[in-house]
């Protein structure tokens, strides 16, 4: 049983959180998508990078901040964040990365591993890893379409690591 109009016929409203964005059409465009086999390509390239992810799970989703950048002199660090929830029985992701400059993640990695981070727009604010007594401080947030997180504080579970990429 289907609920489509048998010639493909309606309308189309949607409104975004807090107006970000809205859509009403009486005619679209469109394409039906089946799953299938679908390999994603290697993107990393061989060599050494650091990564720093914050995560924090909440009752209804969870908010997430990832900052990764190969080693060497002169390479720009990129900055994501994502957070999901369920509203009724719509699922919500909402996700925003961005590159940065060298001077926005520095990162010490002898015991005890340490970072800052202050990354661009979207972001505003700076937040400081501390691996001695495994911190995550400072006032870091992002804003997301229709909403704005704060990234930092009690709940963060955190992760600075250094990995080799193999080609």
């Amino acid at each position: 049983m289907s609920c489509a109009h048998p010639k493909g016929r309606g309308t189309i409203k949607f409104k975004g959180e807090q107006g970000y964005t809205k859509v009403s059409k009486r005619r679209a465009r469109g394409f039906v998508s089946r799953p299938g086999n679908f390999e994603c390509p290697e993107t990393v390239p061989p060599g050494q990078y650091v990564y720093l992810t914050a995560d924090r799970t909440r009752p209804k989703g969870s908010v997430s901040f990832l900052a990764y950048t190969f080693t060497g002199d002169g390479v720009k660090p990129t900055f994501e964040a994502s957070a999901d929830e369920s509203v009724g029985a719509v699922d919500i992701l909402r996700f925003a990365g961005v590159k940065g400059s060298s001077e926005q993640f520095t990162f010490e990695l002898t015991e005890p591993f340490a970072a800052t981070v202050h990354p661009p727009a979207p972001f505003s604010g700076t937040a400081a890893y501390d691996g001695a007594d495994e911190s995550w401080t400072g006032n870091l947030k992002v804003k997301l379409p229709g909403k704005t997180y704060k990234l930092t504080g009690s709940g963060f579970g955190v992760v600075l690591d250094l990995l080799e990429s193999e080609p």
